[in-house]
C-alpha cells in the first residue's frame, strides 16, 4: 500500500478544525446511511475524532497491531488528494458480513473470495458516500483511485 508516512500535520485555527470536523462527520453520517440502506439494517455511528499523525502511530490506534485486521484502501485524487483507509477489526469485519449477506450472525469464520468480494464492494460504497459528502461540501472534485482490500495484521498492511 503507498501511504506517505512523511506528512506533517498542519497547523490549523479551531475555525478550519471545526469545518474539518463537520465534513468528517457529514461524510460518516452518509456512509452510515449507505450502510442502512444496503442492509436494511439500523446503523448507530459515533461521532468521528480527527487527529494528525504519522502512518507509523495508526499501529498503536489499531490495537497492539498483533490482530487481524480488514482495511479497505483508496487512493483520493482531485481537489484534495490523499488516501482514505477505512479499518475494521477482523471480528467487526465478519460480524458485519453476517450482516450484509444476510447471514445469522456469527455464522462467518473466515474472509474468503466471496466475502472479501462483499467487503471490497462495501468499502468502495462507505468511501465513495463519504468522499461525496466531502466534494459537495468543499466545492470540489474529488476521484476515488481504484479500491482494495487487505487482510493482515495492520504493521504489516501498512509497511
Amino acid at each position: 500500500m503507498k501511504i506517505r508516512s512523511d506528512v506533517q500535520s498542519p497547523e490549523l485555527s479551531p475555525l478550519q478544525m471545526s469545518t474539518l470536523y463537520e465534513i468528517a462527520n457529514i461524510g460518516v453520517s452518509h456512509a452510515a446511511t449507505s450502510l442502512s440502506l444496503l442492509t436494511s439494517s439500523k446503523i448507530s455511528i459515533s461521532l468521528p475524532e480527527i487527529q494528525f499523525l504519522p502512518i507509523n502511530r495508526m499501529v498503536e490506534l489499531v490495537g497492539s497491531g498483533r490482530e487481524e485486521v480488514v482495511v479497505g484502501h483508496m487512493e483520493v485524487m482531485g481537489g484534495t488528494p490523499g488516501n482514505l483507509l477505512l479499518i475494521f477489526g477482523h471480528k467487526d469485519a465478519l460480524s458485519i458480513l453476517d450482516l450484509l449477506l444476510g447471514r445469522p450472525r456469527g455464522t462467518s469464520h473466515t474472509i474468503a473470495p466471496l466475502e472479501r468480494q462483499a467487503f471490497k464492494q462495501l468499502s468502495v460504497i462507505l468511501s465513495s458516500s463519504y468522499l461525496y459528502a466531502m466534494a459537495q461540501f468543499l466545492k470540489t472534485a474529488i476521484i476515488p483511485g481504484d479500491p482494495h482490500l487487505y487482510c493482515d495484521r495492520i504493521e504489516t498492511i501498512i509497511s
